[in-house]
């Protein structure tokens, strides 16, 4: 009998490459990915897995895409850092164009600007639909789709375990954006990256009910969400913690 789950991605910045790690340790596994749910860069990375890509194929991508933070010094009123790099690397490597194009059923968080709710898109264009639930308010510029503006899904939803639910999948949840219970944070990202993520601690408590399997490897509170020099130890990171918790004996408890 096949081992199937459904998985959700948090949002987290350069963190995200956690994710991959993740990935690497279910094919290990044998376990396949039926349906995938996804915020900020964890849309993006499911958006690539859902087109096929393996843990293999995202490491060489993310390493390879060589990430940077360019700031948009011709408009910082659409945000202090242009989205071009990231919009290259997405028409680069995405296969499908549209959401029905892949090959595993997929969801993209973005939050409205008018209504700071979420949006679970399953279908339409992908690409502005992942520049959309990557559009991290003052950071990048919003993105308009349809006549409605959006902004990046972790401020509504950081986990999207929500449209996983109506399928018969146990969720497995990977948050790449561990709350350090210390208040003594050494600078001002870090300040500003402990205050984001406390104000959505209650919201993760819930999501966090939705999953079988719940995966945050706490070492990443090492890194900041725009550190782009170490990704393949944060790739390693999130393979140790999946090791760990994803053990033969939890899986088999699962199915």
């Amino acid at each position: 009998m096949p081992r199937r789950i459904s998985l959700a991605l948090s949002g987290g910045g350069m963190r995200g490459a956690a994710h991959i790690g993740v990935v690497k340790r279910l094919e290990e596994l044998n376990i396949s990915i039926a349906v995938v749910s996804g915020t900020s860069v964890g849309a993006l990375v499911g958006a690539l897995l859902a087109d096929g890509y393996s843990a293999i194929d995202l490491e060489k991508i993310f390493i390879e895409s060589k990430f940077s933070f360019d700031f948009n010094f011709l408009n910082f009123r659409s945000g202090l850092f242009s989205s071009k790099k990231l919009e290259e690397l997405l028409r680069k490597n995405l296969r499908a164009k549209k959401i029905s194009e892949l090959k595993t059923s997929f969801f993209a968080c973005a939050t409205s600007y008018e209504t700071g709710k979420p949006r679970y898109f399953d279908e339409g264009d992908l690409l502005p639909i992942l520049l959309a639930s990557s559009a991290i308010p003052l950071a990048y510029e919003t993105v308009n789709i349809q006549n409605n503006v959006y902004v990046d899904g972790g401020l509504s939803r950081n986990l999207p375990t929500e449209p996983l639910l109506m399928f018969p999948y146990p969720i497995i949840g990977v948050h790449v954006n561990p709350i350090d219970s210390q208040s003594n944070k050494k600078n001002f990202t870090q300040k500003f990256d402990h205050l984001v993520h406390l104000s959505l601690k209650e919201k993760l408590n819930h999501a966090e009910k939705d999953c079988a399997v719940f995966i945050e490897p706490e070492s990443l509170l090492d890194y900041s969400i725009f550190e782009t020099n170490h990704l393949k130890e944060m790739i390693a990171i999130g393979y140790q913690k999946a090791t760990a918790v994803l053990t033969e004996e939890r899986i088999n408890m699962l199915f």
